[in-house]
């Protein structure tokens, strides 16, 4: 569980996935970064971390309020097309590793 700026108790369920971009230039990274307009029940936040050692590594965190929201979406034929688009950037399928956040802090 984790608690929230106000103090409230968060349920939160996250996807980090873990890929290499083909292209250097960011386009899935970008892609990631704007899951947030898509309006999609349940969904918290987008993290997109790229890696020094190699600029085309990148590591993308979705959060969902619950588990259930993150499933719902993992079975929505809509989030397949999005995922079909964005592996077609990826130099090889991502490796997905699910698990509530249990701890998360900012100033």
């Amino acid at each position: 569980m984790c608690v929230d700026a106000r103090g409230r108790d968060l349920d939160v369920w996250n996807s980090c996935t873990h890929a290499h971009e083909v292209w250097l230039g960011g386009e899935a990274a970008g892609r990631s970064a704007r899951y947030d307009s898509l309006k999609i029940p349940g969904f918290v936040s987008t993290t997109v971390y790229r890696m020094d050692r190699d600029p085309n590594e990148v590591y993308v965190v979705v959060a969902f309020k619950d588990k259930e929201s993150y499933h719902a979406n993992a079975r929505d034929p809509k989030q397949d097309e999005r995922f079909r688009r964005m592996r077609e950037l990826l130099a090889e399928d991502p490796e997905w590793h699910d698990g509530e956040i249990i701890a998360s802090n900012s100033a």
